[in-house]
């Protein structure tokens, strides 16, 4: 089932990953109307069932054991691309820190541990590129984000992180674990930016597609050409 799903598998927009549905479009509505701040995303997998389950698992029911198969989802995804572009074994683009989106301290002591965190420590490791976890942080605690359109989210998040100048000069991985709408690591970006990063991209294992979507896959061949091992 995760085969089918790769991000990779699907005609994405060329900024967010949202997967597309109309056949000639390179960017979404939403990044055509408000381009993110971030350069570029990459997803491992659309939003599915299985992943929600892992996801879930790990947010909800502290199944730490989830975050290590997550990680290597995203992993996975970071070496196809790099394949696909490079034909090199190292990730695409050359990335000095990863830094995971970080919790508010409330919600923080509530859950335990940062879900964004515990899969960027495996990544870290293979990679080879230092994790930042105290770079960036959030100054306040906002509402739940599920369910909220956009627009709702985007004021949501306005002026909930800041990152110190441990960033600067640095071209930045945010990492996180699903991304819906895109304004919470916009909004870490933004803070990144801010501080003085070089550039700034997003990392994450799952991309959701917009509800109700039918999104446009790549042919079959086209895919496993593009993406193979």
């Amino acid at each position: 089932m995760l085969a089918q799903q790769r991000i990779d598998c699907f005609l994405t927009c060329e900024r967010c990953a949202l997967p597309l549905t109309l056949p000639n479009a390179s960017l979404c509505a939403d990044c055509q109307q408000s381009t993110p701040v971030f350069s570029s995303c990459t997803a491992a997998t659309v939003y599915n069932p299985l992943v929600g389950r892992l996801v879930n698992g790990l947010k909800h029911h502290r199944e730490l054991f989830q975050a290590p198969i997550l990680s290597d989802l995203l992993y996975t995804s970071l070496l196809r691309r790099s394949l696909a572009s490079t034909r090199d074994a190292g990730i695409a683009a050359p990335i000095d820190l990863l830094l995971p989106v970080p919790l508010h301290p409330q919600r923080l002591r509530e859950r335990g541990f940062n879900q964004a965190l515990e899969i960027a420590k495996p990544l870290a490791l293979r990679l080879r590129i230092p994790l930042e976890r105290f770079a960036c942080v959030r100054t306040q605690s906002t509402s739940s984000q599920q369910g909220l359109a956009r627009a709702a989210r985007t004021a949501n998040m306005r002026g909930v992180f800041r990152c110190d100048q441990s960033v600067q000069q640095k071209c930045v991985a945010i990492i996180d674990d699903v991304m819906t709408t895109g304004s919470t690591v916009d909004a870490v970006a933004h803070a990144v930016l801010l501080a003085g990063a070089s550039s700034c991209e997003v990392w994450c294992v799952a991309r959701t597609a917009e509800p109700g979507a039918a999104p446009l896959r790549i042919k079959a061949t086209r895919c496993e050409h593009k993406t193979a091992l």
